[in-house]
Order: C-alpha cells, then structure tokens, then sequence
C-alpha cells in the first residue's frame, strides 16, 4: 500500500495555473519519496502480458523502487501517481489533463498546458513587483507598501521566479518618490542589511518627520448632500394641493403632459 502525500490547498495546482513550476516541483520530489519517479519520466515502461504455464510459482513481489515490476505492479504505482498527480489539481477536467493514459502522459498533459501560460503569468508578476510605487502620504500607507512588495515577491516565487532579499530592498528604495525627506536618506537604505531594516529607517523617518499616523481624508461637503432634489410641478394651470407629487410631464390639468387624463374617482 502506497499512502499518497496530502498537499495544502495553496499547494495545489491553480485554475489560472500561476503556480504551475512549484507545483511541478512539489510532484517530482513526491513521486522520488515514494520510489515512483521512474513512473513520472518514463523510463518504466509497462510491462507486456505474460502467458504463464499452469502450475507456474508466481513470481516474487518487487519492492516499489523497482525499476522492473510485474504488470500488475506496474499498473498499481503507476496508477497511484497518476492519482497524486490529478487529485492535486483543482480543474482536471477544464485543464485537459489526460486521465486514461498512463501517469507520463497525465503528466506530460499538465506540462503541455501550463508550460507556456506560466512563463507570460512570470514575466507579468515580475513587471508589476518591479513597477511597485509608493503613492501613500502616511505610516500606514508605507506598511501597505512593504506588504505588497512582500506579496508581490512571493508570486514570483509560486511560478518559479526568484526574489533575492536584496532585491526587494532595492524595490523599495526605487519605490520612495522624489520628496525631500527621502533624498537624504538614499546611502543610509542601500547600505541597510536587508529589506526590514531599509524599512524601519524609512519608519523613523517617516515618524521624525511628522508623518500622519493615518491618511487623512477629505470630504467635500457638497457630496454630503445626498438627497435627491425634490421634484414639483411647475404647470401653472395645476391645481393639486400637493404640487410635490408629481411634475409637469404627468400633471392632469390644463398645460400639462396629461391634460384631462383623470384617473377615475380623481379628486
């Protein structure tokens, strides 16, 4: 019996297949821990069907690392794989694996299907992490900031891209505008450390320089005004005592859009 490993939600392969190469990496090192590797590339091929004369002892089991096995044993791993890999998959079905092969042409299938979606998803979340600018005017705008480069540079990292820490430092420098409480500061960041201490300079001077806690926002009072304007006839024949109810358009007296149109049991 061969216990199947359990992957994270996250771990699984996405419908927008974003995170393709670590979940290629995440099988191969599987089906290796299982003995099943030889089942992934190929290089243990299906046994032929053997005619045994009757009486014959049957043959002695093979261990699972087995680069020969029985056909029935061939048939059991490879299917064991086949079902690692499929069940790991969040749309199987809309992806197009192939499900009635054996487990390298499942998984030549998903390698078909996202080799080439993965490295424009790349190449994208490289462009937006290397783009990141800071736009905020307060503390807590700059914390937003470091989580979306962390977020960013983590991306790249699900599709297979690396993101050194020092690059990120240097995004975040590259991030800061050109504001003279910054300038000063450009020596002290790119001699930081590492990503965090880059930032916790940038927070004490953010802090040193009266930097709002929190962006402040503006309201123009005018848009407080939300009611509707009051609509009222303006037909100079209405005799309605509510001339609030409605408008010239569908005022039934003399001069309006409805002239003489009463409803019964008008009035």
């Amino acid at each position: 019996m061969i216990n199947l490993p359990v992957m994270l939600a996250m771990e699984k392969l996405q419908a927008n297949k974003h995170n393709y190469p670590t979940f290629k990496v995440l099988i191969e090192e599987h089906a290796a821990s299982k003995g099943l590797s030889g089942y992934l590339d190929g290089s243990i091929s299906k046994p032929a069907i053997v005619i045994v004369p009757t009486g014959t002892a049957p043959a002695d089991p093979t261990p699972i690392f087995s680069t020969t096995p029985s056909r029935d044993e061939f048939i059991y791993r490879d299917g064991v794989l086949r079902s690692l890999i499929v069940t790991n998959i969040i749309d199987p079905i809309g992806l197009g694996v192939k499900r009635d092969g054996t487990a390298k042409e499942c998984w030549d299938s998903v390698i078909a299907a996202c080799a080439k979606k993965s490295d424009a998803a790349l190449s994208l979340a490289q462009s937006e992490l290397q783009s990141i600018k800071f736009t905020g005017s307060s503390r807590a705008d700059l914390d937003l900031l470091l989580s979306d480069i962390r977020n960013k540079a983590h991306a790249v990292r699900m599709m297979g891209g690396t993101v050194e820490d020092k690059e990120q430092k240097n995004i975040l420098i590259r991030s800061l505008p050109t504001d003279p409480r910054w300038l000063g500061l450009q020596g002290a960041l790119f001699a930081a450390a590492d990503l965090d201490d880059a930032f916790a300079l940038i927070k004490t001077v953010a802090i040193n320089t009266k930097m709002p806690e929190n962006t402040t926002v503006t309201v123009d009072p005018a848009a407080l005004n939300t009611s509707a304007p009051k609509r009222r006839c303006t037909n100079p024949g209405c005799k309605a005592v509510n001339k609030t109810s409605h408008t010239i358009d569908n005022c039934y007296w003399p001069g309006g859009g409805k002239e003489g149109q009463f409803p019964p049991n008008f009035g």
